[in-house]
């Protein structure tokens, strides 16, 4: 993937912020494994919202817990965190997931969980597991849902999909969707990656030189 980017043509027009991005998500690739990503790349580029600075988190980062959880979520340690990070990125998880569960989403947060490949930063609530990313692709599917009207033929392209959580997200509640993910290297490489250990029962057209 990297060396037919590098080779086409249109890498003299690539944006320099994306080569950049590019260049230091292989060498956390190359450092930390992909078995890792969720808690390298995504914590660092695509997990920016689960910080106490986060725009998403403001208006409810004061919101009162209703919800039970044990408490023994808030302080656990991440193996790629330190242990001020962890208490944030805890804290995140466990306002968002409140934010979710008083506000009519628990359809989704009955059916979907997250995978244990890319060691995501989880939190534990009832006999279920949660990362930030599925409890921000929450958000996003519902809006969709809300506007797309799914049958047997409806086919998804989307441009930009990061680690693919909004596909994974999306095709655990629509089991008959075409999904086409588009993005440049090592992004996509991740996607791949990440959602041939979700979905290993379906058949995934992977990226190939065309």
């Amino acid at each position: 993937m990297i060396n037919d980017l590098t080779e086409s043509h249109n890498f003299n027009n690539y944006s320099p912020y994306w080569n950049n991005l590019s260049q230091n998500h292989i060498k956390l690739l190359t450092e930390n494994g992909i078995e890792n990503f969720k808690q390298t790349i995504e914590r660092v580029h695509y997990w920016g919202e689960g910080n106490v600075r986060s725009k998403l988190l403001q208006p409810i980062w004061d919101d009162e817990i209703t919800i039970l959880y044990n408490q023994d979520e808030i302080q656990k340690k991440h193996e790629f965190c330190t242990k001020e990070e962890s208490l944030e990125y805890n804290q995140a998880n466990l306002i968002l997931l409140n934010y979710l569960v008083n506000n009519g989403y628990e359809k989704y947060l009955n059916k979907l969980e997250d995978n244990e490949f890319g060691n995501s930063i989880l939190f534990n609530h009832g006999n279920k597991r949660y990362s930030h990313s599925l409890l921000n692709s929450i958000l996003e599917i519902d809006v969709i849902k809300k506007n797309i009207v799914f049958d047997e033929n409806t086919s998804i392209l989307e441009i930009g999909a990061g680690s693919g959580r909004i596909c994974s997200a999306l095709l655990q509640t629509e089991k008959k969707l075409k999904y086409t993910i588009v993005d440049v290297a090592p992004t996509l490489y991740i996607a791949q990656v990440n959602l041939s250990n979700v979905f290993k029962e379906k058949k995934i057209f992977k990226y190939r030189k065309i």
